[in-house]
């Protein structure tokens, strides 16, 4: 393992990143100790260079999104741990949106209604991101995440490739994904179909 070398790389791709960083305060429970290395890629290029850097240089990973209800450990974790928190990018396409790994399911939310968009009034006040969302399934008030979840792009770092998952292929249930059982894949986005509403 070589933290050393994997810094290196994320300096050379211009990823932001922080190390001997403290997890506690990107929890929502706000405890734990502190990781080796905590990346912060922008955007869906920049985390899969982000994955592939950490596996090229045998640094163990684990990718997260906004650390709602995460428990971190209070002892240190040797390893990197990669953040979807700056993967923000969401466009709007007739009735479709497709929104980054890492943005908020109430900015998601906050969109459909900005562009008279329905059936994602569910997701408002859940406190995730919308790679969380889609790994669990997520839901309230009677709706879920494999309502509107059109299809869901990943990257797989065992085949070095990106793929996409489509309609059944998802596998939701409840409270799960394809990718509860394929937990090796990355989430990067989601395209969410909705139906047109009432403009806000």
């Amino acid at each position: 393992m070589s933290i050393e070398k994997l810094i290196s790389t994320l300096g050379s791709h211009g990823i932001e990143y922080k190390i001997n960083m403290p997890a506690a305060p990107l929890s929502t429970f706000r405890i734990g100790g502190e990781c080796a290395v905590g990346i912060f890629p922008g955007n869906k290029e920049e985390m899969i260079a982000s994955v592939r850097a950490a596996v090229d240089h045998g640094v163990r990973y684990t990718v997260l999104g906004r650390g709602s209800n995460v428990l971190f450990p209070d002892s240190r974790y040797d390893g990197a741990l990669i953040f979807t928190s700056r993967m923000a990018q969401i466009r709007s396409e007739s009735e479709t949106i497709y929104a980054e790994a890492g943005v908020g399911l109430g900015a998601l939310a906050g969109c459909a209604a900005e562009n008279g968009l329905s059936g994602l009034e569910f997701a408002y006040g859940i406190p995730g991101s919308l790679g969380g969302a889609v790994f669990m399934n997520a839901g309230a008030y009677g709706g879920e995440m494999k309502d509107v979840t059109l299809y869901s792009d990943y990257y797989d770092p065992a085949a070095d490739r990106v793929g996409r998952f489509s309609g059944d292929e998802q596998e939701f249930s409840y409270r799960k994904s394809v990718y509860c059982r394929r937990d090796d894949l990355v989430i990067l986005g989601a395209a969410i179909s909705l139906k047109r509403g009432n403009e806000s």
